[in-house]
């Protein structure tokens, strides 16, 4: 992405445990099934989880969420629309978050794992994912 620079993981953990952050939650709907990336790394390695990740210095919401999605899944994806946010410190071991939540569709391309996850796959029924990512797809009604 031209124009966003990009800071090495080390950085972002120096920075991660001092500020409070915004992150995109990417909720991919598809046929009834809801998209979800398995963790390689921690926290929650091994867990499933709704795509997100952290917005970018100079960055729109709405591009995070495109990039995001692209980057962990492989596939592109439009905005239906914004479901809302959630701020609770301690939701996230790493840090202090402040989560932007959007409703989306699959446009075009073909699943692959990112660099961050070990799988992706789409779910009708959830398996186990962190209790935050449960109560967003509840608070929503796609659970």
């Amino acid at each position: 992405m031209r124009g966003i620079p990009h800071l090495p993981e080390s950085d972002l953990w120096w920075i991660w445990k001092r500020a409070t952050l915004s992150v995109v939650e990417c909720i991919v709907e598809s046929d009834g099934k809801i998209l979800l990336t398995k963790r390689a790394g921690p926290p929650w390695k091994g867990w499933w989880h709704i795509p997100g990740g952290l917005v970018a210095y100079n960055e729109t919401l709405e591009h995070a969420v495109k990039r995001v999605v692209k980057e962990d899944t492989g596939l592109d994806v439009s905005i239906v629309k914004f479901l809302g946010h959630y701020s609770k410190p301690g939701i996230d071991p790493r840090g202090h978050i402040i989560g932007h939540i959007y409703l989306c569709r699959v446009v075009s391309g073909k699943l692959k794992n990112g660099k961050k996850v070990s799988d992706v796959q789409f779910f009708s029924k959830m398996p186990r994912v962190p209790k935050h990512h449960k109560e967003l797809l509840r608070k929503y009604g796609l659970l």
